[in-house]
């Protein structure tokens, strides 16, 4: 039986392309497995915002004119994937919001109230920030005082 050299190393390439290729696709999707909060090494916080009436708001941390609250996360370096946007509800109320995937440690939540339902008017109306330590254990509470 006869070899072709060259059909060899086509086959060869092509073998070695394949491999390359499933490893990239097999490699991604980390980022979704680091944001589960059942993956060792992270844990999680609470943060709850409450909203008073916007009649009673005067001298209040969360200013009246605002209708949205950003909560962004760093250790370090921010992690946009965590960056949660809370809108103002209808009514005086607690809103309660729980972030899972944080890294273990101390970890910087910095909160900013904004006029627009999206988070994005600049500037922020009011601002404030925490560092905790995250831990694997029951989730961490979060207590944020905006000021102007």
């Amino acid at each position: 039986m006869y070899l072709n050299r060259s059909r060899l190393a086509g086959a060869a390439s092509l073998l070695l392309l394949a491999l390359l290729v499933c490893s990239l696709v097999a490699g991604c999707g980390g980022a979704r497995q680091a944001a589960d909060p059942t993956t060792p090494g992270t844990g999680s916080a609470l943060i709850a915002i409450d909203w008073p009436a916007r009649e009673t708001e005067q001298g209040r941390a969360i200013p009246a004119n605002a209708n949205s609250i950003v909560i962004r996360v760093f250790t370090g370096e921010e992690h946009p994937h965590l960056r949660r946007v809370i809108s103002r509800p209808s009514s005086a109320g607690t809103v309660a919001v729980r972030l899972d995937g944080l890294p273990l440690g101390p970890v910087l939540f910095v909160a900013e109230a904004f006029s627009d339902t999206a988070g994005l008017a600049q500037p922020p109306l009011a601002s404030g920030s925490q560092t905790v330590t995250v831990g694997r254990e029951a989730p961490v509470t979060v207590n944020i005082t905006l000021a102007p």
